[in-house]
């Protein structure tokens, strides 16, 4: 058996391996891919709030838009502009991001592409690109 499968079934931090990061994101991502093709198959859709429901209703608009989705766009004169979300799942993605960052620095640490040098060093390389 594999050393993630050993350790997600010992309920171990994913965190504590250089792969098993990687296996984490992926399975967030895998989660959040069949959601919204879910929701395509359902024909659901995104619910937009328009500025000026925004600018009359207040917060009660983005409330209501989020009570049974994880996002809801923000149109203004028509266009979708911005999105907003629960701050579960802001944190959500961010740890997603950030999951994603360090697996990519230790794919490069791993590829040799990395440099080990002092601050000073650093400072120079930096000054002469």
């Amino acid at each position: 058996m594999a050393k993630g499968l050993q350790r997600r079934r010992q309920g171990i931090n994913l965190l504590s391996g250089p792969g098993l990061s990687f296996l984490r994101v992926c399975d967030t991502f895998n989660r959040t891919i069949i959601r919204t093709m879910k929701g395509f198959v359902e024909g659901w859709v995104m619910k937009a709030i328009t500025a000026n429901e925004l600018k009359t209703r207040g917060v009660a608009s983005i409330d209501a838009a989020l009570k049974d989705q994880d996002e809801a766009f923000i149109s203004v004169r028509g266009k979708d502009c911005y999105v907003v979300m629960d701050v579960e799942t802001y944190n959500r993605l961010r740890v997603c991001e950030l999951e994603a960052a360090l697996y990519q620095a230790r794919q490069e640490i791993a590829d040799g592409k990395a440099v080990e040098e002092s601050v000073e060093e650093h400072i120079e390389r930096i000054k002469k690109l």
